[in-house]
């Protein structure tokens, strides 16, 4: 996982088991939140079913 911190947003990307990446944004509430995945962790990733897109090319 690498991380790119953008002040009051930091953005995920997640590499998965497929080899696909994955990005996911994340609002910085705190400076520091304990828990907060770092680079190099192994994380979970789950969402709402009402907030998935269907995007068609």
């Amino acid at each position: 996982m690498h991380i790119a911190y953008l002040g009051d947003l930091s953005i995920y990307h997640v590499k998965l088991l497929s080899g696909q990446m994955l990005s996911a944004q994340l609002q910085n509430g705190h400076r520091f939140r304990k828990g907060m995945p770092t680079w190099g962790d192994e994380v979970r990733l789950c969402w709402e079913a009402d907030s998935c897109v269907v995007l068609t090319v």
